[in-house]
Order: structure tokens, then sequence, then C-alpha cells
């Protein structure tokens, strides 16, 4: 007669350690399942396609941060992304020919042209224009690039993506006379390439997503 009653007590701790499960958890981690689409969702998961990221951290003492994501395409790289903690205006933003942001060198040149527009014929590969922050010291980065790339001779993974502190005037020589460095990223290959990390990334911003992996939390 002792059986059953020690499957309703072994029931009776599975039931009660439920809730401890739950708070595995950390406050404010997300997952992607609470942010994103199923993976059989149509257009999910099959998108292939290389891409990298860009964290952009703060540099001398400006509290800039933000993510920008690049994307291959037929018609270059889509850039996408929001950079937070700039003053309202216009700030120049470039890919730099340096690979750690303490030495970021000039704008990354490698067809060796002349200082100039995004849409100019004659151009560095890493001339990205400006980015246009708002009243809430917030830019938020969107476009397709067809001069930069993400493997190739044109590839900018590996350099410095710069933000400065003024408006890049297109022209002057050699980088549009925009002011000091106040933000910095370096560029990375996302070695996942899945739908997943990209959208997690644009979704949720700054906070980390749990991913799975072969079925268990990464």
């Amino acid at each position: 007669m002792q059986q059953p009653r020690t499957n309703l007590i072994l029931c009776l701790l599975a039931l009660a350690l439920l809730p401890a499960c739950e708070t595995e958890r950390s406050q404010g981690e997300i997952y992607e399942e609470d942010v994103l689409p199923p993976l059989d969702s149509p257009g999910v998961g099959d998108d292939t396609r290389l891409t990298a990221v860009a964290q952009i951290r703060p540099l001398g003492g400006s509290g800039i941060s933000g993510t920008v994501i690049f994307v291959t395409s037929g018609d270059g790289i889509e850039m996408s992304g929001n950079i937070r903690g700039l003053n309202p205006g216009n700030h120049g933003f470039h890919v730099h020919e340096g690979t750690t942001c303490a030495q970021a060198g000039g704008h990354f040149n490698p067809t060796v042209m002349v200082h100039g527009a995004p849409s100019d014929s004659m151009r560095h590969v890493g001339d990205l224009g400006n980015l246009e922050a708002e009243a809430d010291n917030m830019a938020q980065v969107s476009g397709t690039f067809e001069a930069i790339s993400l493997d190739g001779p044109n590839s900018i993974v590996g350099h410095a993506l710069i933000i400065h502190q003024g408006e890049d005037n297109l022209t002057s020589q050699p980088s549009g006379d925009s002011g000091p460095e106040v933000g910095c990223g370096i560029i990375e290959i996302n070695e996942t390439n899945s739908y997943f990390e990209r959208t997690s990334i644009i979704a949720v911003g700054r906070v980390p997503v749990r991913r799975e992996h072969n079925g268990q939390r990464a």
C-alpha cells in the first residue's frame, strides 16, 4: 500500500519544482520565441545571405551606443540599425581602414579615390555619408550601399565603423571635415547567418537573446 502514496509524493514534488524551472531566466532576459515568429513561418529559416554586425561603443565619453546590421543583397549591402546618444543634427558616418577603434586610421579606400558622397562615382568605399539624429538623440541607419561588400577586395569586415561629432560636408579632402570620432564598432561576420540572429538584434537592441541549438538553450 506504500507505492501509491510514494507516487503521490513524487508528483507533488515535481509540481513544486516547476516554478523554480521558470525562474532560470534572468530578469530582462528575452528568448527568441518571445519576439520572433516560429521557424516554420513563411520565409523564415531559408535566408542564408551573408550578414555582419557592428556594436557601436562610445569614444571620448560620448555615451553613444547602438547596433548596425549588414546584409548582402542583389543591389549591394543593406544596412539597418539605431544609434543612441547623438546630439541632434548630422554626423559623419564612415568605414575606416583600421581594425581597432583605438587606431581607426583614415577612410577605407581600397580603390584609391577621393572623398565624396555615397552617390558620387568618385568616393571612398567607406564613405557612407551622414547619420541624422533627431531631437530624441537617436539616429536610424537605413539604406543600401553598392560600393561596400562583406567579401572580396572591397570587404568591410574587420574594419572600424566610425561616427563623427560633426557633419560630413561630402567635399572637403581627405575626409569631409566631420570632426572627432565619437562612436566606433568593429564590423564582424555573423557566423550563424541566421534569420534569428539578425532579427533578434534588431528586435531587442542590446538585450541578449537566447537561441536554440540542437534543442538546447545557448
